[in-house]
């Protein structure tokens, strides 16, 4: 109590600007995870309004799923039994009882693993149905319009999709399978006719394509249509990129070192495609409004040039784009993802980066150009990055899945006024010669006996040298 009272005598008022935050500042904590874990998303899976994370662990055949103590902190994971080889994984609520439920794609075993939450983290299960051969990824809709969710799988080595159909009570129907381009990589949803039923579309690895599959609104699909893309496509992403109000689609390929931008027309067939230059080696796409000018931009990361970068592609509105900006990024970055970082009201970019063991965040100027990128350290073999605040405090926070089978969480000390909360001496970073002003009224105030943490006779920076790593995460 004599210590807070001292601290309240500090001329320090909240809300105040005490060093702005030019970056953010990301302390990582590392928690274990099962063998391999290859993807890593969020959500509650408890209940109780903090964010929780989940892997997909490949290596070992299940999911971790760590609970959140919003305050950053994850208690132990628990884990859960899956299929083999688990690649993705997606959440769902797949017995209408308003929990969250997982699902995921098992390339070992070719089938998917349905496992029930119980609404205080732990899950029940698994259940597996059969998939094609070899699933790669697995997404949620509603394919026949009963509310009920309903699976559908991209199978690399069967060239399909599998479509199974929920009950309603957590199991499913035995798949559906709709032939697709060759060596399916990831399937997404959207509605690329108008008529208000989810269809679905793959990006095809070999036989550089793109497929569209209709559907009908009772669960099953029209004959794939295949539209040319680059080589090797990655993935696939959907938007608006000409301001029709129809849906395009948009792909990184990897061997041409371009993105293809195909241009919806409403009727669920697409223009040929337009090709944009990229890096070396695009990996992934995403979109944003990367200079504010309310039109759609392209993203890739690229795994190649030298240490690795990110091209930002700025759209111009009518379906075309600008020659990729370039940024440097961390060595083989393999995922990206977007978030305002610093409280600017931005977007900015953040790499995990394979190779560097670590997180690139590079802060937008709002005009579509990116500062030099800020590395943050992770451990061995960062793979893929998601966002989430998991300390309650309203920022964004980012987590990594790795290699080396565990979860890095980095917490953003930035404030939401782009400020860096503790940085009392304006240097742009927390330290001990932030807290050297405490220190000295702490001597002058009569509460020496109770400052004098380490109980060395003397109160100085070493009584609160563990506040400060517990700041910076040291």
């Amino acid at each position: 109590a004599a210590l807070l009272a001292v601290a309240a005598t500090i001329p320090f008022s909240p809300g105040t600007a005490v060093g702005q935050c030019d970056g953010p500042l990301f302390p990582g904590q590392t928690f274990a995870t099962g063998n391999g874990p290859y993807s890593v998303t969020t959500g509650d899976f408890n209940g109780d309004g903090v964010t929780d994370l989940i892997t997909a662990n490949r290596d070992s055949g299940n999911v971790s799923v760590l609970l959140g103590g919003g305050d950053g902190t994850f208690v132990a994971p628990q884990i859960f039994a899956a299929g083999n080889n688990p690649n993705s994984v997606t959440t769902g609520d797949f017995n209408g009882d308003g929990v969250t439920d997982l699902a995921t794609a098992n390339g070992g075993s070719n089938n998917v693993s349905v496992l029930l939450g119980d609404g205080e983290g732990t899950f029940t299960g698994p259940q597996n149905f059969a998939a094609g051969n070899v699933p790669r990824s697995v997404t949620t809709g509603d394919f026949n319009g009963d509310g009920v969710t309903d699976l559908a799988t991209a199978n690399r080595y069967s060239d399909n999709v599998s479509v199974l159909m929920g009950s309603g009570d957590g199991t499913f129907a035995a798949p559906q399978n709709f032939a697709a381009g060759d060596s399916p990589e990831c399937v997404t949803t959207g509605d690329f006719n108008g008529d208000g039923m989810t269809d679905l579309t793959t990006a095809n690895r070999l036989s550089d394509d793109v497929s569209v599959l209709l559907g009908h609104g009772d669960g099953t699909f029209a004959k794939q249509q295949g539209f040319a893309v680059g080589d090797l496509p990655q993935s696939v992403t959907t938007g608006d990129f000409n301001g029709d109000g129809v849906t395009d689609l948009a792909t990184a390929n990897f061997d041409s070192d371009n993105v293809s931008v195909l241009l919806g027309s409403g009727d669920g067939t697409f223009a040929a495609p337009q090709n944009f230059a990229a890096g070396d080696g695009p990996t992934s796409v995403t979109t944003g409004d990367f200079n504010g000018d309310g039109v759609s931009d392209l993203a890739t990361v690229n795994f190649f040039f030298y240490s690795g970068n990110v091209s930002v592609l700025l759209g111009s509105g009518d379906g075309t784009f600008a020659a990729p900006q370039n940024y440097f990024a961390g060595d083989r970055p393999r995922s990206v993802t977007t978030g305002d970082f610093n409280g600017d009201g931005l977007t900015d970019l953040a790499t995990a980066n394979l190779f560097s063991d670590n997180l690139s965040v590079l802060l937008g100027g709002g005009d579509g150009t990116f500062a030099f990128p800020q590395n943050f350290a992770a451990v061995l073999g960062p793979r893929s990055v998601t966002v989430g605040d998991f300390n309650s405090d309203g920022l964004p926070d980012l987590a990594m899945a790795s290699d080396s089978d565990n979860v890095t969480v980095l917490l953003n000390l930035c404030d939401g006024d782009g400020v860096l909360l503790g940085d009392v001496n304006q240097d742009s970073a927390v330290s001990l010669l932030d807290v050297q002003p405490f220190v000295d009224l702490l001597n002058t105030g009569g509460f020496q006996a109770e400052a004098d943490i380490n109980q060395d006779g003397a109160v100085n920076l070493l009584d609160v040298a563990p506040f400060v790593d517990l700041l910076t995460g040291g």
